[in-house]
């Protein structure tokens, strides 16, 4: 990601920002992707979009410190 920041700058003259957000993981610490069988695709169905989303618990949404 800093490589393609700094290549951006050095030939488009344009400076850009990187930003990263921890990864999502359900109840059991499973991450939450295509190889653990439980993607949320940004290209599904709006109804599976929203089915997907509202069955993850509470915890996964909100970390408890």
């Amino acid at each position: 990601m800093l490589g393609g920041r700094q290549l951006v700058k050095d030939y488009l003259q344009k400076e850009k920002i990187v930003m990263t957000t921890p990864l999502l993981a359900d109840s059991s610490g499973k991450k939450i992707g295509k190889t653990e069988g439980n993607v949320i695709a940004l290209n599904d169905k709006p109804e599976d979009l929203y089915a997907k989303i509202m069955a993850l618990g509470d915890d996964v949404i909100i970390k408890r410190t």
